[in-house]
Order: structure tokens, then sequence, then C-alpha cells
């Protein structure tokens, strides 16, 4: 089995054909076989108890159950050696960037995989295989960890919390590796991560639902309040605050969370009810002072009031890219142009057309992308402003 997170076992079976139960719940995994050796990979580590049945051609059983115990493990990905520079074989479901680093992670919710893009070469170097579909995922600012929200089941109004469940896969930047699975008890629909090993998620499913801190190191759930279903976050600089904005409901509104401590509570949404355009996603500035939102408007993170309108009326923001040490932001527009601001003055000074089907705004140290292209063909194209 593909990318789990911990070391294969493997159990030799003298016996003419064999069967296995390898989560010791009653029911069978596989079917009678003759093979004599199986491997699998558990999804986390810990204590395992596994039913292994035996047949004899005779027709006599006995079933035999075996306890052990599974170390962490780590995984580097499959190398891909017939990458054709910026030609993206893949769909992308969500992107992030590592400016540090000039690589793209990119997950493929279809093919259940999440890539590697060197934005140098444009070659896509590697990928990484799961169980279950990897959908968003969120890098830590200091960009040393990255984390994949993996689903167990869609998204679901009438999902209730009890029954919601999911995993966050983690990877070390420094070494490209895959490093451990968590799991989790909600069903993961957005995420993001402070450098101290704090993770926000917030629920697909379930309505009024939750939005959960764990512990990345220990995989504790250190705190819960209450979310609209599948609302998108936005880290604040301090790490002291996430934004969130629902999806789902009109007039579509922002709010504010304190997460200084472990624990999570709510501080306020904005003061607006249809007021302003808020469309369902929001950012936080790198300066901390400001929050723009997928309608086009911006407002203070401070006490989220309205400053002044970015887009024109009917462009939202699909995605938004800020560049720190050029003091640009860079956006897709909901017309399928794309803007550049100086995010000081927000004064528009570059505008792009033509791109056939834009999706995402990639970053790298010094140049800027975006995935173009119809469903037979992707490309990561340069932008040039």
């Amino acid at each position: 089995m593909p990318n789990k997170n911990a070391v294969n076992i493997s159990i030799y079976n003298a016996s003419k054909i064999s069967r296995d139960d390898l989560d010791n719940d009653g029911n069978w995994d596989s079917s009678f076989s003759s093979n004599a050796i199986f491997s699998h990979k558990f999804l986390l580590a810990g204590t395992k108890t596994i039913r292994l049945q035996v047949k004899d051609t005779n027709g006599l059983t006995a079933i035999y159950v075996v306890n052990f115990d599974v170390s962490q493990g780590t995984e580097s990905g499959t190398a891909i050696t017939d990458g054709v520079p910026f030609n993206l074989p893949f769909s992308a479901t969500d992107v992030v960037t590592d400016k540090l680093r000039s690589r793209a992670y990119v997950t493929d919710s279809a093919a259940k995989r999440l890539y590697v893009i060197d934005l140098t070469t444009g070659i896509t170097e590697k990928y990484f295989d799961f169980e279950y579909q990897p959908e968003r995922l969120t890098m830590s600012s200091d960009s040393s960890r990255l984390y994949v929200a993996l689903l167990t089941h869609e998204h679901s109004s009438t999902r209730s919390e009890e029954d919601q469940s999911g995993f966050i896969a983690v990877f070390d930047l420094d070494t490209q590796n895959q490093i451990k699975n968590i799991a989790i008890s909600t069903d993961p629909y957005d995420l993001v991560a402070t450098n101290s090993g704090k993770l926000v998620v917030s629920s697909g499913s379930g309505q009024w639902t939750g939005i959960y801190t764990y512990d990345v190191d220990t995989g504790e759930t250190l705190g819960k309040t209450v979310i609209r279903q599948k609302s998108r976050l936005s880290l604040h600089p301090s790490e002291d605050w996430v934004f969130a904005a629902n999806t789902d409901s009109s007039p579509s509104d922002i709010e504010k969370f304190d997460i200084s401590g472990d624990s999570i509570t709510s501080i306020s949404d904005s003061p607006y009810h249809g007021d302003y355009r808020m469309n369902g996603d929001v950012w936080a500035s790198p300066d901390g002072t400001y929050v723009i939102t997928r309608g086009g408007d911006i407002f203070l993170a401070s006490d989220m009031s309205y400053v002044e309108s970015l887009t024109a009326s009917g462009v939202r923001i699909q995605e938004l890219s800020f560049n720190e040490e050029n003091k640009t932001m860079t956006l897709l527009g909901s017309d399928g142009s794309i803007y550049r601001y100086d995010s000081s003055t927000w004064q528009l000074t570059g505008l792009i057309d033509g791109i056939v089907s834009p999706q995402f705004i990639l970053e790298s140290s010094d140049a800027t992308y975006t995935i173009s292209g119809d469903a037979s063909t992707k490309l990561l194209e340069l932008l040039i402003f």
C-alpha cells in the first residue's frame, strides 16, 4: 500500500492459503491467497493487532492473533525521471509555494498525490502517493513544515461531528520527506500552521461545526470552538489570530479567532452584514495591518472595519500572493486577468490578459508563475508584467 508514515510489516505464512484482518475489527481485509508473504504499511505508528486465518488443503482453518509495535518511518516519494520542463502531468487541487527553496507543492485530489515542482527548472521532480484524497495544504511561515489535509470521506452538511475524521500528512521541507501522519477527529477543509507547531483546522461538514487546534508533535487536540462548515482560513503574521471566511452562507462574512494560547476562541465577526464584498475567502497582509477578502475589499485586521475597495465591481479574487521584498501583490481575478499591485499603496502596477484558464499564483524568489491550459494540457507559465 502506498505512502504510509510507518515501517513495512511482513508476515510469513507457510500454510496453503491465508487471509488477513489488519486492524482486528472482525472484518477480513483480504481474500484467501496462496501468497506466502504479504506486506503492509500502516498509516500511523503505535501498537497494532492483526488476525491471520490459514486454511490447509483439507479445509481445516486456524486463526492467529499477533501483537506488535510499529515505529515511525519516513517517506521520500517517487522520483519522476521523464519530466518535461514547465509541463505539468496532473491537475492541481491546491498549491503552496516555497520561496526559500524555489519549490511548489501541488495536490491532485483525484490522483491522491502530492507533486513537487522545481520552479527554477520547471521540472516536476517527484510525487507522494496517499491512501486518502489530499485536498488543501499549508506551510509554516518559516518554511520548515508542510501540512496536507487527507479526506476520509466527502464533505457533507448532514455529517455530524461524531462521524467526522481525517488525517494530516506532515512533511519536513529540509529533507523533502513525509515524516508522519496525524489522525484528527474532524473533516479537514482548510488549515493553517504556526512556526511553534500549532495546527488550526476547520471542518468541511456538519453545517455549524468545529474549528480545532492541534499540537503537531503529539497530535493532541488543544482546543475547539464553533465555525460554519467549509470556512477558509488565513493566519495573521503575529500567529495569535486566525481569520475565517464562510463559503456557504449569504451574505458571506469574515470572523476573527484568538489562538494566542493553547485553546481557540472567537473574538468577533465583521461589523457588517452584506454591506461589503466578502465572498468566501480572506488573506492577511504580511505586515499584519489588513485583511483582503475574495470579494476584493480591504479591511483593518484589528477590528475588521472597511478601508477601501481593491478590485473593480464584479471582479472577485481567485488567488492572491504577496511578495514582501518587492512590496508587490499579485492576484488572479474572476475575470481571468492577473493583476499586480503595489502592496504599500494598493495602486495597480501591472495587468496580464489572454492566458488560457489560469489557476493559482506561484512565486519563487525571483519569478511569478501561473498554471494554465485546458484539461488535457497544463503548463507552468511565467508571468511578465
